[in-house]
């Protein structure tokens, strides 16, 4: 609490220089918290924004290992499809001939 200047003046020089060090102590104390706050502060945001955009990254190559995945997969699909077809073709000409 900050004293008043009628206080300040019923005290000696030496009480009013420690009162004005309490003072300023208290002071900085107060400011260097403020700042450490806003540090603390830019220090989660800027881990959110990283965590945010890993998530993003993340979700990108899933996407396109994904998309990846099913291509393979129709591409299987597709030669056993002609395999098979090739097969009963083959047979069919077989079953004619006998």
């Amino acid at each position: 609490m900050e004293p008043t200047d009628e206080e300040l003046e019923g005290y000696t020089k030496k009480q009013q220089s420690q009162k004005v060090r309490e003072f300023a102590k208290g002071y900085h104390e107060e400011r260097r918290q403020k700042e450490a706050a806003l540090r603390e502060r830019e220090e989660a945001l800027n881990l959110a924004k990283a965590v945010y955009e890993e998530n993003e990254r993340l979700k990108s190559t899933v996407n396109v290992s994904q998309t990846a995945f099913i291509d393979q997969a129709k591409r299987n699909v597709n030669s056993e499809m002609a395999d098979a077809e090739r097969l009963y073709n083959m047979r069919k000409v077989t079953l004619r001939r006998c």
